[in-house]
């Protein structure tokens, strides 16, 4: 994909990061070290899923050649310095969810697979924790019977060692954090503008998939931009898939259709994130106001859009004013055909967030 690159930064200094967050990057300049008069806006793509609740020393970006900044983006060559200013951002919360469903297109995937990857890691975390203390449980007990079978002092004091060792490792795990999400599913819906999309994130969702091996937390479809036979960047099932365009049912459709189907079949509360451009995103927004029954969604939108076509503000943020009178009237005509059934309807709740262009 000639108009995007994935740029890794190593840094002087380690930094926690919180996903989705953002940098400003001041690029190399002809005549200065740094072009301090302007600068790009990314999105920390990826660190390390080990890392990703903690301090990081490394750092990738998705950026685009698009844009104002696309001929310093692609002068940049292996062993310069960057100015980065960050990071920014907000917490979006989505570890108080059972059900996240990330709705993507195109370079907005560069906004939520690190949403994805970090509610990945800590469950995965968690689970990695408690099985640990689970096994160390088991040990604990056969230690204490080969005790009670000991006839002699130096297997007991072998064991009373083992003991020790035991008790100083459980220590060690117990003390460590847990997260205790309410993650139950997380589904990533990704709509490709191009099929080469796939290989700037295949990093990215090999460790996702190495994440939930058991595929008890993650379903992920890509939508493909057109047809393919062969490299998939990732082990396909049931959860993982990429699908082949079909023109009578636009990829887009099928993510409002699961979402819809996922809120009927579901208990439980759920978000969804979307991130994509103007069309798409209304999309998604519209299909979510006209399939909400008595179950809420909480929808939200990226702080990072890329960059569509016929946009031509470098930043700008969605007309709430708008979403809301696009959901009253829906909610009013909704009401109105349940007042005689005795419905519950239930509004959906909106985030309204800046976006920021790359």
């Amino acid at each position: 994909m000639d108009h995007a690159l994935q740029l890794t930064i190593r840094l002087a200094h380690p930094i926690k990061l919180q996903p989705g967050c953002y940098f400003y990057l001041f690029l190399p300049a002809f005549w200065f070290k740094y072009d301090i008069f302007q600068s790009c806006t990314a999105i920390a793509f990826w660190c390390p899923p080990e890392d990703a609740c903690g301090a990081v020393t490394e750092i990738t970006f998705l950026l685009s050649r698009r844009g104002n900044h696309g001929n310093a983006i692609s002068r940049l060559r292996e062993g310069q310095t960057i100015l980065l200013d960050g990071p920014y951002g907000m917490d979006y919360g989505l570890q108080k969810y059972e059900t996240v469903i990330l709705a993507v297109k195109g370079m907005g995937i560069a906004a939520t697979l690190p949403l994805a990857l970090s509610l990945a890691a800590r469950q995965h975390h968690d689970e990695r924790v408690r099985d640990k203390l689970q096994e160390l449980a088991g040990k604990g007990k056969t230690i204490a019977k080969q005790q009670s079978a000991a006839t002699t002092d130096k297997d007991l004091k072998t064991l009373e060692q083992n003991k020790m060792d035991l008790a100083k490792e459980r220590r060690e795990y117990s003390s460590k954090k847990l997260y205790r999400d309410s993650i139950k599913k997380i589904v990533l819906f990704w709509y490709l503008e191009s099929n080469e999309q796939l290989s700037l994130a295949q990093q990215q969702l090999v460790a996702l998939q190495a994440l939930d091996p058991r595929n008890e937390l993650l379903v992920v479809w890509c939508g493909l931009a057109h047809r393919q036979a062969g490299f998939v960047p990732f082990k396909e099932s049931d959860f993982w898939r990429c699908l082949n365009p079909n023109p009578n049912r636009p990829f887009d459709k099928i993510i409002v259709n699961k979402i819809k189907a996922e809120r009927s079949r579901l208990s439980g509360n759920m978000a969804v994130v979307a991130s994509g451009d103007d069309e798409f995103r209304a999309i998604i927004r519209s299909g979510i106001v006209e399939g909400i029954d008595d179950k809420s969604i909480d929808l939200m939108e990226t702080e990072f859009q890329p960059r569509g076509t016929g946009q031509s503000q470098a930043t700008a943020a969605y007309s709430r004013p708008d979403i809301k009178a696009e959901s009253t009237v829906k909610m009013e005509q909704k009401k109105a055909s349940r007042e005689s059934k005795g419905s519950l309807y239930s509004t959906i709740s909106e985030s309204s967030l800046y976006s920021i262009e790359v």
